[in-house]
């Protein structure tokens, strides 16, 4: 039973991915700084065709 409900997407180019279909989790700096603060998104599950899907339409490691 999910007592939390929880809705993400990650969006690629024209792909969408929603928490369902892919494990990612991101991480956002709090900061009282007047830039915007750089979030990262960590996906640990990609198959080998979405991997260079989305090489080719942003920059991946």
């Amino acid at each position: 039973m999910a007592f939390w409900i929880r809705e993400a997407t990650l969006v690629i180019g024209n792909k969408k991915y929603t928490l369902g279909e892919l494990d990612f989790k991101f991480s956002i700096p709090f900061d009282d700084s007047d830039e915007p603060p750089v979030a990262t998104v960590t996906v640990t599950n990609l198959s080998a065709n979405t991997r260079a899907t989305s090489r080719r339409m942003t920059r991946l490691s």
